[in-house]
């Protein structure tokens, strides 16, 4: 049939070639677009957090005799003679032997005798020189321990943090570790963390 009709023939070629360029609503179909290649983000790894040393409570200064028959040692702690704060009344600071006690500790890390009256101050304010004292009210903003009322929601306690590897549960039965950690504490950040309503955190300079 298409023999006879040759330009039958000519007409279907026409409409295939129409076909394979056809529009649709005057958009010509374009082939789809390449895809994008994928994006990598590289995210840096966090930088690790500092490691938290051991406690380590100050060696008690030690004087040794010696005499001809014998070698006598004994354990003194030079005691503190300056005033001891009472910010509540009688019976709210700490006793001459608990005074000694934080004195020694912040001696150790370099405190003038200014800054032993200041804490002592601080401690009686804080605690009334009560190493068992709690103040759990997050209400207020509290999960505060010790005898200097350490927060524990500031993050001092925290892996890897200035106090990280403190148990703040063994300050209630142990006055000279929980003073340690005040000490501590205080000889990175100075008076800042009991600076009520101004915060802050830089090295004493005394």
């Amino acid at each position: 049939m298409i023999e006879n009709y040759p330009w039958i023939a000519i007409a279907l070629v026409g409409a295939l070639f129409t076909l394979g360029s056809a529009t649709v609503g005057d958009t010509r179909l374009d082939p789809p677009p390449e895809p994008h290649p994928a994006v990598v983000v590289h995210t840096p790894a966090a930088d690790p957090l500092p490691t938290a040393t051991a406690v380590r409570l100050p060696a008690i200064e030690v004087a040794t005799t010696t005499t001809s028959s014998s070698t006598t040692t004994t354990t003194t702690i030079p005691p503190w003679t300056g005033p001891i704060a009472a910010h509540y009344g009688p019976g709210s600071a700490c006793t001459p032997e608990q005074a000694t006690i934080v004195a020694h500790h912040y001696w150790w890390f370099g405190a003038s005798d200014a800054t032993v009256e200041w804490a002592l101050g601080m401690i009686s304010r804080e605690s009334t020189c009560d190493s068992a004292a709690h103040n759990g009210n997050r209400a207020s903003g509290d999960d505060s321990w010790g005898i200097c009322q350490i927060n524990a929601l500031a993050g001092w306690f925290n892996d890897g943090q200035l106090l990280g590897d403190v148990d703040r549960t063994r300050f209630a039965t142990d006055f000279e570790y929980n003073v340690h950690a005040c000490a501590r504490l205080w000889s990175a950040c100075g008076r800042g963390p009991w600076n009520y309503g101004d915060y802050y955190c830089r090295p004493p300079t005394s």
